[in-house]
C-alpha cells in the first residue's frame, strides 16, 4: 500500500450519497466484536474510537454497543453528514444517551489521550489508510488488553436472473478495464487477506459472515453511484448515461421474469472482520512523590517499598527499564524475574543518594517499568510510549535498562540508538547471546552487558581445551534451544562434513559430523543414545557440552550404562548448573561416575560477593533491605525466595546511574532549557548522549557482583572459573581472566583417571585393530569364503548323482548358506573396524551392526540346524523301518530348519533391541568397567551380556541335542554296516562344539579389555575353522567316493536293513 492515506468522498455531494445509499451493518458484526472482547480481551465496552468513518454508519452502529463511541475520518464533508445524521437520530432511545462524536482527523494522529479507548475499528478504510501508521497509532490510544478490529464488505451479488448478475459484474469489470477503480480497491475484491493484525498486537482471529439488503432499483442504482471507481468515471465523463443503463438493463432483465413494474433487488454482501488485542501493558513510574512510600507494582500480591527523592523540586530523570510485570489475569511470566525489581529500585535509590550530596540536584533518576513479554514488537512499542508520556512533561529521557530477554535486545538497541539512549541490560547468564567480539561494534554502539552469557563462557571452555590439547577426538553435544543453538551458530564452522571450532589464529578443533549432535527437549533419550553409540565407534575422548540439567544426566548416565569406555575419557561442560547438579540424575550416579568432569562456568554471579561497594553501603545492610522488600511485595516468596541478591540487576542500573552522574555538568548545563527531546535533537543532546556512552564505556568500580569493567565491544568483563569434580565436590583447578584474556590453570590441584591426562590415542594403541590384523583376517576368510565357493561347484557339478540326492540337494543348498552368512559377519567386522567405519553414516554402520546380530545365529541354524533335521530323519526311520518317503521329505526338514531360524530371529530382537529392559540391567549394580566395555566389536547393545547370554546358551542346547541324535545315527549305521556320513557329521559338530566354547567367551574376555585386535582375530578363528571344518567333513568325502569310484551305491543296497535311502524322486532299500 502507498505510504500515505488516500483521499476520496470528500465532496459534499458524494457525502451526502455515501450517507443515504450504502448498506447497514448486520447485528452479526457486532455480536461477533461483543464475543471477541469478552473471550480475549475483557477491556470493557466503554469507548471506541471508529476510524474513517465516513458518514457514520459503523459509528451509530458501535454505539449501541459502547458507552461513547467518537468518529474520524480526514473528509469534512463527510463528518458534517455524520453530525447532520445525529442530530435527526436524538430522539431514538438506544443512541440518544450514548456519546457519540464526531472530528476530522487521520489515523495517524488520532486527537486522543494514549490508552483512552477500548476499541479502535475501521469499517470498509483499511485499504485507503496506511497499516503501519494506523497501527502504531491504534496501539497508542488503547488501554492494556485492548481491541482492534478492522472490517468491511465485498462486491454485491444480486439473487435474482442471470442477466440482471451479468450486467452488474459487466458494469464493475468496465471500471476496472478502464482504470477508474483505484489500485487498493483489491483488497476489498480479496477480502482483507492481507490484513495481519500480529505485531504490536496478539490474539489474533477472522471472521467471516454474510449481509443481506433488499432494495428497489433507484437506490440500488444510488449505491452503485458512491462507488469510488464510478466516481473517477464520471468526473472524465460527466454526461455519461451509463448508470442508467445499468437501471434500465435491471428493470427490462427482472420484468421478463414477470416481476412487478418497480421490482425489489435482494442482494448479499460477503463481510469480513479480523480482530485482535493489544498485548502491552503501560508502565511504572517509581518513585511516586518525595520520601518513602508503598506502592501497588503488578507482579505481587503485596506494596513495595520506595524512597522518592528528598527535594520536592527535584526533576526526573527517566530510566525506561524492562521487567516483566504481570496483570491480575496473566500467569507470571519467568517468576524468578520478579526478584529482579527491588534490586533494581535499591540501586536507584542508592544512586539518588549519593548523587545528591553531590550535586545532581535538580535531578533524580526515575524507572519507568515496562513488560517487553520477550516480543521485539512489543519492547519497541512500550519504548515509544514510554518515550512520549515523560518526554510530554520536559524531563530528559537519558537510558534503557533491560530487558531480561536478550532475542528482542537487538531490535530494541537499533531503536534506541536512534533515540540517543544507552542500554545496559541485566540479563543472566543463560540468556541468548545476540552480540560477539566479532561482529562490528558500529551495530550495537550503546549497549553494554553486565553478564558473561553462555558465549563468552563457551569461548573460555575452548581455551580450556587448547591449553589440555584437546584438538581432535571431540564430540560436541548442545541441547536445541535458541540459548545454546545461538552459541553453536557463532562459534561452529562447517569444513565439510566435518566442523571446526576457532579457537585462536592458530588452534582449531575438529568435530566429527557424526559426533554433532542436538538433542531435542521431546526425544532426548533416544538422540543421546545415539549420540553415546557414535562416541564409543569415532573413538572419541572429549565431550564438550553445551546442555542443561537434564541432557548432562542423560549424557552421563548412558557412559555408566556401558556405551563407552571409563578410562582415559572426560567431560567438558559448559554453563550454570546448581551445585552438586548430579544428585538429581535419575540414574543414581555416584562419585566415580563423574569423576574429572570438567565444568567452565562464570565468576560473575547474581550474589553479593563484596563487603563494600563503590557507594558505601555494606553489604549486610542491603541483604536484609532487598529482603524486607521483597517480602513486603510478594508475601508468597516468604520462605521460597533464593538466598540470592541479583547483583547483575543492582549493578546494570548502578553502572548507569554513575554515568549520568559523571556527565552531570552538560544537564546542570542545560537546567534551563526544559525541552529535552530525543526527537528532536538539539546538539547539546547529542553531546550529552556522548557523554553517558563514554562514561559507560569507561566504568571501572565494584559493585555487587564483582569488579564491573566493559569490552571495546560492551561485554562485561570478569574472570570465569574452571572446576574439577573430585570426589563428589566442585574444585576450583583454573581462573580465566577476560580483561587480559589469560588462562591460568593449576596443574597439581587436576585428578585425572590413570594420572594422566585424558589425550588422543597413539597410531599402534593396541585398543585398535591393527591394519596387519584386518588384512590377515581378510586374507583367511577370502580363502574359506572362494574354497566354499569351489566346494558348492562341485555339489552342483553332481546334483544328480544317487549320494547328493539320497541327501536332499536343496538341503545341501542351505547348508552352504549358513557358511557363507558366517563369512559375512567377518567382512561386516572387517568393515567396522578399519578406517572406513568411522566415515560411514551412524544409521548406515547401525544398519550393518543389527544385520550382523541376526547373521550369526541365523548361519548356524543354516548349517547345523540342516546337518540335524537330515540326521534326525535317519535315526527315525531306523525306529519305524516301514515309514514311507512322504512323512520325511526335504521340504519338511526345510520347514523345521525355517522354524529354528524364526526362534533365532524372534530372541535377538527381544533381547538386543528394547530399551526400558537393557535400562534396567545396565543400571544394577554391577561392576562399572565391566558394562562400560561390553561393546561387541563396534557393534554397540547395552544389552550385549543379555544377547551373549540368552542366544548363546540357546545355541549351546541346540549343540548338544544335535550331538547327542548324531551319536544315536552313529550307533544305528554301526549296527545295520551301512553306508552313513553320519561319522563325518559327528566331526564337524564335536569340533564346532569346542571352538564354540572356547572362542565366545575368550572373545568377550577381549573386548572388556579393549583388545579388539585378539578380540577379531579369536572371532574369525571360530567362525571360520566352524564353517571350513563341516564343510569339508560333510562335502570332501562324499565328492571322493563320487570321483574316485570308490563306493558303489547299488552294491550297500541289502533288503535285509529294510532302511529307505531316498531322495524327493525316489526311495531305494539299502
Amino acid at each position: 500500500m502507498a505510504g500515505t492515506t488516500i483521499r476520496l468522498f470528500e465532496d459534499t455531494a458524494h457525502a451526502a450519497s455515501y450517507a443515504a445509499f450504502r448498506p447497514s451493518y448486520p447485528p452479526a458484526v457486532l455480536d461477533t466484536i461483543s464475543s471477541f472482547i469478552k473471550t480475549h480481551s475483557g477491556s470493557g465496552f466503554s469507548s471506541a474510537v471508529d476510524v474513517g468513518c465516513g458518514s457514520g454508519q459503523s459509528t451509530f452502529f458501535l454505539a449501541s454497543l459502547f458507552d461513547g463511541v467518537l468518529g474520524v475520518d480526514v473528509s469534512e464533508a463527510q463528518i458534517q453528514n455524520a453530525k447532520a445524521k445525529r442530530q435527526k437520530q436524538r430522539a431514538d432511545v438506544t443512541t440518544s444517551k450514548k456519546e457519540v462524536e464526531f472530528r476530522v482527523a487521520s489515523a495517524a494522529s488520532l486527537p486522543l489521550e494514549s490508552s483512552s479507548v477500548d476499541l479502535v475499528s475501521c469499517a470498509q478504510a483499511w485499504h485507503w489508510l496506511e497499516p503501519a501508521s494506523f497501527y502504531r497509532e491504534a496501539a497508542r490510544v488503547l488501554r492494556p488488553k485492548g481491541t482492534v478490529a478492522v472490517y468491511g464488505y465485498g462486491n454485491v451479488e444480486l439473487r435474482c436472473s442471470s442477466e440482471a448478475r451479468k450486467l452488474v459484474s459487466e458494469f464493475y469489470s468496465s471500471l476496472r478495464r478502464g482504470g477508474y477503480w483505484h489500485e487498493n480497491r483489491r483488497h476489498i475484491d480479496d477480502k482483507y487477506v492481507e490484513v495481519q493484525l500480529d505485531s504490536p498486537f496478539a490474539v489474533s482471529e477472522r471472521k467471516d459472515l454474510e449481509m443481506t439488503c433488499r432494495m428497489s432499483l433507484s437506490h440500488f442504482a444510488g449505491y452503485v453511484s458512491t462507488w469510488s471507481g464510478y466516481c473517477s468515471f464520471l468526473e472524465k465523463h460527466p454526461h455519461s448515461t451509463s448508470l442508467r443503463d445499468l437501471q434500465d438493463g435491471l428493470k427490462a432483465a427482472l420484468q421478463a421474469q414477470g416481476t412487478e413494474e418497480d421490482p425489489l433487488l435482494d442482494t448479499t454482501f460477503p463481510v469480513f472482520i479480523v480482530m485482535a488485542v493489544t498485548c502491552c501493558k503501560g508502565g511504572v513510574v517509581l518513585p511516586q512523590g518525595t520520601g518513602p512510600a508503598l506502592l501497588q507494582v503488578p507482579g505481587c500480591a503485596g506494596e513495595l517499598r520506595v524512597n522518592g527523592p528528598r527535594s520536592i523540586d527535584s526533576k526526573p530523570i527517566t530510566i525506561t527499564a524492562f521487567f516483566p510485570l504481570p496483570g491480575e489475569d496473566d500467569d507470571p511470566p519467568a517468576a524468578a524475574m520478579h526478584y529482579l525489581l527491588p534490586a533494581a529500585v535499591i540501586a536507584m535509590e542508592e544512586v539518588n543518594r549519593a548523587v545528591e550530596t553531590e550535586g545532581l540536584y535538580p535531578y533524580h533518576l526515575q524507572l519507568d517499568l515496562r513488560n517487553s513479554s520477550c516480543d521485539r514488537f512489543v519492547a519497541i512499542h512500550e519504548l515509544m510510549l514510554s518515550l512520549e508520556e515523560n518526554l510530554g512533561s520536559g524531563n530528559p529521557h537519558l537510558a534503557v535498562l533491560g530487558p531480561g530477554c536478550l532475542d528482542v535486545t537487538t531490535s530494541l538497541s537499533s531503536l534506541a540508538h536512534g533515540l540517543f539512549l544507552p542500554q545496559v541490560t541485566y540479563a543472566n547468564e543463560t540468556s541468548v547471546p545476540v552480540v560477539t567480539p566479532e561482529e562490528k561494534r558500529e551495530e550495537f554502539p550503546d549497549l553494554f552487558f553486565v553478564v558473561r552469557n553462555v558465549l563468552h563462557i563457551t569461548k573460555t571452555g575452548l581455551r580450556v581445551m587448547e591449553h589440555f590439547q584437546w584438538t581432535e577426538q571431540v564430540a560436541l553435544v548442545y541441547d536445541d534451544l535458541p540459548l545454546y543453538t545461538r552459541t553453536v551458530e557463532l562459534i561452529v564452522r562447517d569444513s565439510g562434513g566435518d566442523f571446526t571450532l576457532q579457537v585462536s589464529s592458530k588452534t582449531q578443533i575438529t568435530v566429527p559430523g557424526d559426533a554433532f549432535v542436538a538433542i531435542p527437549s521431546d526425544g532426548r533419550d533416544n538422540t543421546v543414545k545415539e549420540f553415546m553409540t557414535g562416541v564409543r565407534r569415532l573413538n572419541i575422548r572429549v565431550i564438550v557440552g553445551l546442555v542443561g540439567v537434564e541432557s548432562a544426566c542423560a549424557v552421563v548416565c548412558e557412559a555408566k550404562a556401558g556405551i563407552v569406555p571409563g578410562d582415559g575419557f572426560s567431560y567438558l561442560l559448559v554453563g550454570a548448573y546448581q551445585e552438586n547438579w548430579w544428585e538429581t540424575c535419575s540414574c543414581g550416579l555416584e562419585d566415580a561416575d563423574i569423576e574429572s568432569l570438567i565444568s567452565v562456568s562464570s565468576q560473575v554471579k547474581n550474589t553479593l560477593s563484596n563487603d563494600q561497594f563503590v557507594l558505601g553501603s555494606n553489604l549486610t545492610q542491603l541483604k536484609l533491605d532487598y529482603t524486607d522488600r521483597l517480602n513486603s511485595w510478594c508475601p508468597e516468596t516468604i520462605g521460597r525466595a533464593p538466598n540470592t541478591f541479583f547483583a547483575t540487576t543492582y549493578d546494570s542500573l548502578l553502572a548507569l546511574g554513575l554515568a549520568i552522574k559523571n556527565s552531570l555538568p552538560l544537564l546542570n548545563a542545560s537546567a534551563e532549557d526544559t525541552s529535552y527531546s530525543n526527537t528532536t535533537i538539539a546538539p547539546y543532546n547529542t553531546s550529552l548522549f556522548q557523554a553517558i556512552l563514554n562514561s559507560l564505556a569507561d566504568s571501572n568500580f565494584t559493585g555487587a557482583s564483582g569488579r564491573v569493567a566493559f569490552s571495546s565491544a560492551g561485554e562485561r568483563m570478569g574472570v570465569d572459573v574452571v572446576q574439577q569434580i573430585q570426589s563428589g565436590k566442585l574444585v576450583l583447578v583454573g581462573t580465566y581472566h577476560s580483561e587480559t584474556d589469560r588462562l591460568e590453570i593449576n596443574s597439581s590441584l587436576l585428578r585425572w583417571p590413570g594420572g594422566e591426562v585424558p589425550g588422543v590415542f597413539p597410531s599402534d594403541d593396541p585398543k585398535t585393530a591393527t591394519l596387519s590384523i584386518l588384512i590377515v583376517v581378510l586374507i583367511i576368510t577370502i580363502t574359506s569364503n572362494v574354497g566354499a565357493v569351489v566346494l558348492l561347484g562341485f555339489v552342483i557339478r553332481y546334483r544328480n548323482h544317487r549320494i547328493f540326492l539320497a541327501s536332499g540337494q536343496r538341503l545341501n543348498y542351505i547348508v552352504f548358506t549358513g557358511a557363507f552368512m558366517a563369512f559375512t559377519t567377518i567382512y561386516i567386522l572387517v568393515l567396522l573396524e578399519s578406517t572406513l567405519g568411522p566415515k560411514l553414516p551412524t544409521k548406515l554402520f547401525t544398519t550393518f551392526c543389527i544385520v550382523r546380530f541376526y547373521l550369526l545365529p541365523l548361519s548356524f541354524t543354516c548349517t547345523f540346524g540342516t546337518l540335524f533335521t537330515r540326521a534326525w530323519r535317519v535315526y527315525r526311520i531306523f525306529n519305524n523301518p516301514f515309514v514311507t518317503s512322504r512323512k520325511y521329505t526335504d521340504k519338511h526338514l526345510i520347514v523345521i530348519v525355517a522354524v529354528l531360524g524364526v526362534v533365532d530371529i524372534f530372541l535377538v530382537t527381544v533381547t538386543a533391541f528394547p530399551n526400558n529392559y537393557g535400562r534396567f540391567i545396565a543400571r544394577a549394580e554391577v561392576d562399572y568397567n565391566t558394562y562400560s566395555a561390553c561393546t561387541y566389536l563396534g557393534c554397540f547393545s547395552e544389552n550385549y551380556a543379555i544377547v551373549t547370554g540368552i542366544v548363546g546358551v540357546y545355541k549351546l542346547l541346540q549343540m548338544l541335542l544335535f550331538t547327542f541324535v548324531v551319536s544315536l545315527v552313529r550307533r544305528g549305521v554301526i549296527e545295520r554296516k551301512i553306508y552313513d556320513d553320519s561319522k563325518f557329521l559327528a566331526i564337524a559338530l564335536y569340533v564346532t562344539a569346542i571352538v564354540f566354547m572356547v572362542g565366545l567367551p575368550l572373545q568377550v574376555l577381549l573386548s572388556i579389555s579393549f583388545k579388539i585386535a585378539e578380540a577379531l582375530a579369536v572371532n574369525t578363528v571360530w567362525v571360520i575353522v566352524s564353517s571350513d571344518v563341516t564343510l569339508v567333513a560333510i562335502y570332501v568325502p562324499k565328492l571322493y567316493q563320487i570321483i574316485y569310484k570308490k563306493v558303489d551305491v547299488r552294491k550297500l543296497m541289502t533288503q535285509k536293513s529294510k532302511f529307505y535311502l531316498y531322495s524327493e524322486t525316489r526311495s531305494t532299500i539299502l
